[in-house]
């Protein structure tokens, strides 16, 4: 099974969201004006057009608990992303700081990409989500059209009101559809991080058991060799002290307990 099937490579990148196809927003046009018309060609059977405008408060209180889940599900998306976040960041930091300071070349080179790519794949992740939560324009009735009009048979007002009741719904699937593209973009974000976060470990592991382990011994004979580098370890040396008085040659040694002498075989 190929997992990057209808993945193009930019969204292996930086994915984003694109605006709804036409064929689709036209799809969804020509919908609405077919169950517009539906309704209108009921009769005006009251039982009937009851019926219709139950099944529509019914459908637009679903779109309303699809949305709900929907940003749910984007809040949760922003948690995960900022924990992830916060621990690729240290990471960063820490190879910045020389903290990790990985010996070899290539495997410091992976961690640097590979830290800048899951920075990126992070921050979408949180962009999408934050954007899926952004304020909308929500098309509601209002209370001209709630109420009966002066005049208007029951039949008329329920009928009229399942319109209404479709036109809103169909203005707040939309707006549903562009948060679940949202949520569409963050998720591709996290599956690229996790990819990426794979990788690197794959990588960093496959360093670990292939690079040569470092011999202490070998260091130390090379900080034996390296007479700058003892210098400078060492440090600036201080004035030479005052030399000290020569003992007598049969004198006792200062190091001497009292009794003692300093050549072998003289006793007190």
């Amino acid at each position: 099974m190929n997992i990057l099937r209808n993945i193009r490579l930019i969204d292996l990148l930086w994915p984003h969201a694109e605006p709804l196809p036409k064929d689709y927003l036209q799809r969804h046009e020509q919908r609405l004006a077919d169950e517009v018309a539906a309704i209108e060609a009921l009769s005006d059977d009251e039982g009937i057009l009851r019926e219709c405008f139950e099944a529509c408060n019914a459908t637009a209180e679903a779109d309303v608990t699809r949305r709900q889940g929907v940003e749910s599900r984007l809040t949760t998306m922003i948690g995960l992303s900022s924990i992830a976040g916060t621990i690729v960041f240290g990471a960063i930091l820490a190879i910045a700081a020389g903290t990790v300071n990985p010996a070899n070349r290539w495997l410091r080179t992976v961690a640097v990409v590979g830290g800048l790519y899951a920075t990126l794949q992070i921050c979408d992740a949180i962009l999408s989500a934050v954007r899926g939560l952004e304020r909308r324009e929500y098309e509601a009735s209002p209370m001209s059209d709630i109420t009966k009009r002066k005049d208007e048979t029951q039949p008329a007002y329920l009928r009229r009101r399942s319109i209404k009741c479709l036109e809103i719904h169909a203005q707040h699937e939309l707006q549903t559809q562009a948060k679940v593209t949202q949520m569409a973009v963050a998720h591709q974000s996290m599956k690229n991080f996790i990819g990426g976060l794979c990788i690197l470990a794959f990588v960093s592991a496959f360093f670990a058991l292939v690079a040569p382990a470092h011999n202490n011994s070998d260091l130390t004979e090379q900080l034996k060799k390296d007479y700058e580098l003892r210098e400078l370890l060492r440090g600036p040396q201080g004035p030479p002290g005052p030399k000290g008085e020569a003992a007598p040659v049969n004198g006792p040694c200062p190091d001497k307990a009292p009794g003692e002498v300093k050549h072998q075989g003289q006793k007190h």
